[in-house]
């Protein structure tokens, strides 16, 4: 049975929220952080502890200054999970835990933390905590990319709050911004660094001294990347933090499945070293903008060139860039991945709840729903592997200019067992018309092409 973990004082202001008598979380604010009261007891409870959730405690049990100063003390006082078998760190073990849903809301937490990640059961739950007029921090960008509109209806139906700074780029607080910035929500367009492990493994591999297996290693063991980080390494994880993004600027309401979507699995090291001699890298990209009634879009690796704000952004480090009509582009950039950088995301919003700001109306439609999400047209940057002085590069250059792809830039590199590679800066070309050139290509030189894409800066 989960223990009461609590305080005579905590019962007290428990009794006064539950028959209405207390202020609710919105009037709060000017008794609250006036000092005329002493520091408000905020029981925590947790969706899930694994690494994210056993984060949060460790950082309220280490004892957070900057709380104190906001007149609020945290309590954990019962967490959800899904294995009673698990062994967890020694912090962790503390927090009385359940698998029972029943049992763990009736511990009556002020705050709910949701960690479990996935759709369901945390959906069900996030919505439970809701309709309960209990407020709700996320780290789950998957539920918010397919449920978030709802459940924000919901908390607003409900005079309650749900805030997710944690579910995209952690440590980059922009979702408040957006939240809490009408005109900033005016943005056209989004392009960033969405994931820190894949970020991370490609500014490895930029060094040469790593294959993509190698650096994989390295993130997971720093904490940067789950055991299983298939959906940072196919661009999933990235996707669904820009659907979710999406959402706070106004856009139609877009899935994963509309956009396209590429991994970093592909890229090697010798990649990277070309980028370089072409005055640019390759970095994980997130993009999208509304132009003309038409939302155009893709996830996956990118060449950008070294002026770029995106070039300069390396490791874990995430970057989000929105631009506006009539308005410079604003760049914000930080952590991105570990389960600390959320954890101190999730706590902030905590916080936030109990400051009595965090309402706001939801960004203003820029068209209605059904618009379909296209590609993007852009250059792009293609490995080709030829047979040793069989291909002369002219003819990979007259290849793709039967397709109507210009060259702005192309070299070779030693490619191994009596091959080269051949690298191409291309034109500007839509998806469809670059992969109807690499089928000539391949045909032309025996070989399968990598291709991404290139994006100049705006």
């Amino acid at each position: 049975m989960i223990q009461e973990v609590i305080g005579d004082a905590c019962e007290e202001e428990y009794r006064e929220r539950a028959s209405g008598a207390g202020p609710s979380p919105r009037e709060r604010h000017d008794t609250v952080w006036s000092g005329t009261r002493p520091p408000r007891t905020i029981r925590v409870g947790l969706l899930g502890l694994g690494n994210i959730g056993s984060a949060v405690v460790r950082a309220i049990g280490r004892g957070l200054p900057e709380l104190d100063r906001c007149d609020l003390n945290l309590v954990p006082v019962a967490a959800l999970i899904r294995d009673e078998r698990k062994s967890r760190s020694l912090s962790a073990r503390a927090i009385p835990a359940t698998v029972n849903p029943d049992e763990f809301f009736r511990s009556r937490p002020d705050v709910v933390v949701e960690a479990l990640g996935g759709i369901e059961p945390a959906r069900t739950l996030i919505e439970r905590a809701l309709r309960s007029g209990i407020p709700v921090v996320t780290a789950n960008k998957s539920v918010l990319a397919v449920h978030g509109p709802a459940l924000a209806k919901i908390a607003r139906e409900s005079g309650t709050d749900l805030l997710c700074e944690a579910a995209v780029v952690a440590g980059v607080p922009f979702l408040t911004l957006l939240r809490n910035r009408p005109l900033c929500r005016r943005a056209t367009r989004v392009v960033g660094i969405f994931n820190g492990t894949s970020n991370f493994i490609l500014s490895r591999l930029a060094k040469g001294h790593e294959n993509l297996t190698e650096a994989l290693a390295e993130a997971q063991r720093l904490g940067f990347a789950e055991p299983d980080a298939t959906s940072d390494l196919s661009g999933r994880d990235a996707a669904e933090k820009l659907v979710v993004t999406l959402q706070l600027l106004g856009f139609p309401p877009i899935t994963v499945e509309q956009l396209e979507v590429h991994g970093i699995e592909s890229l090697e090291p010798a990649d990277l070293a070309r980028a370089r001699t072409f005055g640019g890298t390759i970095r994980p990209i997130a993009f999208a903008q509304y132009c003309k009634g038409r939302i155009e879009a893709f996830v996956g690796p990118a060449f950008v060139r070294n002026n770029s704000p995106l070039a300069g952004v390396c490791g874990e480090q995430n970057v989000v860039s929105l631009s506006r009509e009539s308005a410079a582009a604003l760049t914000l950039a930080g952590p991105g991945a570990g389960p600390d950088v959320t954890a101190a995301t999730l706590i902030d919003d905590i916080a936030e709840c109990f400051d009595g700001r965090c309402a706001s109306q939801p960004a203003t439609p820029k068209a209605d729903a059904g618009l379909a999400v296209q590609s993007p047209r852009t250059a792009w940057f293609l490995r080709c592997p030829i047979a040793e002085a069989s291909t002369p590069f002219v003819r990979v250059e007259e290849c793709l200019a039967r397709s109507g792809i210009g060259v702005c830039d192309l070299a070779g590199a030693p490619g191994g067992a009596g091959r080269r590679e051949v690298y191409i800066l291309t034109g500007p070309a839509t998806r469809n018309e670059i992969e109807g050139a690499i089928r000539n290509l391949e045909w032309t030189i025996t070989g399968r092409v990598i291709a991404i894409r290139a994006i100049e800066n705006e």
